[in-house]
């Protein structure tokens, strides 16, 4: 069920984009592959393997619409704007790495 689910949300997304800019393209989406990869490690899944939440993935969504929102309302260029998606996965990643667990860190400050 996983994988019919998985498929069925990338039909459901493809649909959306194509409705977005008015036609259909294999190579639409091409270059998202390090925003979907941010989401999802900005979302607190290591990438050593571990579990994800759907919470935490839809958080990381949502941080990085938000960035890239406001920098395109600050007329920033796109390679800044990956430049900035990329330094901040690589601050997760470099926090993952060394075992530090935001959520802990949170509830330790809390």
């Amino acid at each position: 069920p996983v994988f019919a689910i998985v498929g069925a949300s990338a039909a459901l997304t493809g649909m959306i984009i194509s409705s977005q800019v008015l036609t259909a393209n294999a190579r639409l989406a091409t270059g998202l592959e390090l925003s979907a990869i941010a989401v999802v490690v900005l979302g607190g899944t290591p990438l050593s393997g571990g579990q994800a939440t759907m919470v935490g993935t839809l958080l990381g969504a949502l941080l990085i619409s938000m960035i890239n929102n406001g920098l395109n309302l600050m007329n920033v260029p796109i390679f800044y704007q990956e430049l900035t998606v990329g330094v901040l996965m690589l601050g997760a990643l470099a926090l993952s790495m060394r075992g530090i667990d935001l959520r802990s860190l949170l509830r330790r400050n809390a």
